[in-house]
Parts: structure tokens; sequence; C-alpha cells
């Protein structure tokens, strides 16, 4: 798996570009599912987002095409927004224990999710 570098992050997340972060398993009583962060860039802003999808991989190849836990957050819920990609960065650190040397760039996340297996 070819992880951005800390140093590439701020070069490669231009306007509508995006980075993720694959955090893991999330378990409930009643069902499974997975979480991942990402972050995205638009003009002067950096976006952090949460996704938690249902444990779909039975059924769907693709984590992008998991169901969402909640309905209402189709493209994921938005944390918050920053001036910097530092302090996205860092929320995502305190929030998630997102690591920094473990961002992909948008579309890797199933590669991702089957090394964790």
């Amino acid at each position: 798996m070819k992880y951005l570098l800390e140093s590439q992050l701020s070069s490669y997340l231009r306007p509508d570009k995006t980075i993720e972060q694959f955090i893991g398993r999330i378990e409930f009583p009643e069902y499974s599912g997975f979480r991942w962060i990402s972050i995205d860039r638009d003009k002067d802003e950096f976006k952090l987002i949460v996704h938690e999808v249902f444990d779909d991989s039975n059924e769907i190849e693709s984590i992008y095409n998991f169901s969402y836990i909640e309905p209402d957050d189709l493209y994921g819920k938005e944390i918050q927004t920053f001036d910097s990609l530092d302090d996205a960065l860092e929320t995502a650190e305190r929030l998630y224990s997102a690591s920094r040397n473990r961002y992909l760039t948008f579309g890797f996340l199933d590669e991702e999710l089957n090394n964790s297996k």
C-alpha cells in the first residue's frame, strides 16, 4: 500500500481533491461496519468528513458502494471546516486516532480494507 507522505499531503490536496484514511471496523450489538475519514479541499477551506457504512462485503465488492449507517449521511458526515490542513489533520488525530502517515488518495480504500482483513 502506498501511503502519502506527510510532506505530500498539502501539495496533493488541491481544490476538488480528497485524501482518505481507513479507521477500522465498528461494532454494534445489531450490526457491524467500517469507518473512514476524508479531508476535502474547497478553495481555502478544508473539510473533515467521517464515513460510516455497514459491512456489506458479502454482497458488494467496493466499500464505496456499501450502505451508509445513517441514510442522511450519504456522502459522509461533515465534522468541521478548517482554515488550514494542519488543523484538520490534528482534529482527525484527536477524534479518530488518525495517523498523518496513513492517508491515501481517493479510491484506494478497497485495497486498504482487503489488507486489513
